[in-house]
């Protein structure tokens, strides 16, 4: 899959993007919440500084139980490497936007013209936006934007 298969399917009913905010702008102890409901579908939790203690736990899931370290499902080696990944759509990376702050896009699209996910730019609170095509692999988004956050606060 790539760009040209994510594009809009319908110019006459689009579907619209999934915004999420957290209440937190430090990714520490949040919780994300689905911005058009206001109800919380993942909360963060770490029990100390290494990335490798971090947990997002998927509140949308039925049985509540469905807890992934983040280190595990970017299958991180070496660190934190948040910019690029890979996932079950493709490959992907996270590049600096001057509009966005971040935008997520396919690895061949150096352009930048079909963001998946893009950073949501605000004073009060951290946003993020992830396009229809992101949507099944929302927890690779979610996991990578967070992981981004904690580079940049950790790397001051």
């Amino acid at each position: 899959m790539g760009p040209s298969l994510c594009g809009i399917t319908t110019l006459a009913n689009p579907t619209p993007p999934s915004v999420f905010t957290f209440s937190n702008r430090n990714v520490y102890d949040t919780t994300i919440n689905l911005a058009s409901t206001g109800i919380p579908a993942y909360i963060i939790a770490h029990n100390g500084t290494p990335c490798d203690s971090i947990e997002l736990y998927d509140l949308q899931m039925q049985d509540n139980n469905d807890v992934r370290r983040l280190s595990e499902k970017l299958n991180f080696e070496n660190g934190i490497k948040a910019t690029a990944m890979d996932t079950p759509l493709g490959r992907f990376h996270w590049r600096d936007h001057e509009r966005y702050g971040v935008a997520l896009c396919w690895a061949d699209d150096v352009s930048m013209s079909f963001p998946v996910a893009y950073g949501q730019p605000s004073e009060e609170e951290l946003g993020l936006v992830i396009t229809s095509c992101g949507m099944p692999v929302v927890d690779y988004i979610l996991a990578s934007f967070i992981l981004l956050h904690l580079d940049k606060y950790t790397s001051r």
